[in-house]
């Protein structure tokens, strides 16, 4: 009777990687599950599952010719963790309708990074376009309320918010900038005891658009999950949202939301997205090859979406959206 051969190392190693890719697959898709909660560190593994599916039809070929045993695993594990990216449909497709000017808002929304070059370059963007709101966050923390009224002059309705009512500093600085006035200001800032980190906030404003059409805008920057207990505050923040508003209210939420649109926690939140997300990025702009949508524009079902783009980089490591809306009939 012939000793069956030993695999040979490089097939042995080719197993070890198909090995390690279905594993992250299977965490995929116990994160689009939303069996632990907070379910920190699979979401990251789902923020990238775009990525991930684009290096599948070689991973399905190499369990093909090398591991065909394994092929149907494969499949289903990979069907099942790519399945929420593919479904994916909480957003709101751009009409491209004509809109008179006073029906209509425009927003724009930016994480500075707290880089005085990218402002100087997202100040000079701004002034080429006709925009009614903007939303920035990590605004370099040395700028006071009045500067900001000189560098955005055609602005004159600004809410700078850099440390929550009860004297808290906040951990980024924001602020909502209108050429429309700002009523009912509010801070809504995270709500976990004894906090590890700064607490961070969504600003609310309410505006008139025109006689009977009034809007809520939020602007937030939840913190970046890169711990249990930083996802903890980020969800913490994110879930308030949704004690506040419901779908059917006339909002706009915007920012930074350092959450891809396909996980758990995003299905949740209020609202819709202006714009399909799933190929465009918004963050890393200075390593595009990694880039995933974590900035975002949620709109209420009352809200028509006119247009919705990732605009060029300015020199922060996130690129500046924009969305154009108006007032269903």
């Amino acid at each position: 009777m012939t000793t069956p051969t030993p695999p040979k190392k490089h097939v042995l190693f080719i197993k070890f990687i198909l090995t390690i890719y279905a594993i992250v697959l299977v965490m995929i898709s116990v994160s689009n599950i939303g069996i632990f909660t907070p379910n920190w560190p699979l979401e990251l593994f789902a923020s990238y599952a775009r990525h991930l599916l684009i290096l599948s039809p070689i991973i399905g070929l190499l369990f093909l010719f090398f591991w065909r045993a394994r092929l149907l695993f494969f499949v289903v594990v990979a069907a099942t963790a790519f399945w929420p990216l593919a479904t994916f449909n909480k957003y709101e497709n751009p009409t491209h309708a004509p809109c008179q000017r006073e029906n209509c808002l425009s927003l724009i929304s930016v994480n500075l990074r707290g880089r005085p070059a990218a402002l100087n370059r997202f100040i000079k963007s701004v002034r080429l376009s006709d925009y009614n709101i903007i939303g920035v966050y990590e605004i370099p923390e040395a700028l006071s309320e009045y500067e900001l009224r000189d560098l955005f002059p055609d602005f004159p309705h600004i809410f700078l918010v850099s440390q929550t009512l009860d004297g808290k500093i906040l951990g980024s600085v924001m602020a909502i900038i209108s050429k429309h006035e700002l009523t009912n200001t509010a801070i809504i800032p995270t709500k976990i005891p004894g906090e590890r980190f700064l607490p961070r906030a969504f600003i609310s404003a309410e505006i008139e658009m025109s006689p009977g059409h009034k809007i809520q805008v939020f602007a937030g920057h939840p913190r970046l999950p890169l711990s249990k207990e930083s996802m903890r505050q980020r969800d913490n923040l994110l879930g308030q949202l949704n004690g506040k508003i419901n779908d059917t209210q006339n909002f706009i939420i915007m920012g930074d939301f350092n959450l891809t649109p396909w996980t758990p926690v995003f299905r949740r939140l209020p609202g819709k997205r202006a714009g399909d997300p799933r190929h465009i990025y918004t963050w890393d702009a200075e390593r595009p090859w990694l880039g995933i949508p974590i900035d975002h524009i949620l709109v209420g079902s009352n809200i028509e979406v006119i247009e919705a783009r990732v605009l060029a980089g300015i020199g922060s490591d996130h690129r500046p959206i924009m969305a154009t809306i108006a007032f269903k009939e």
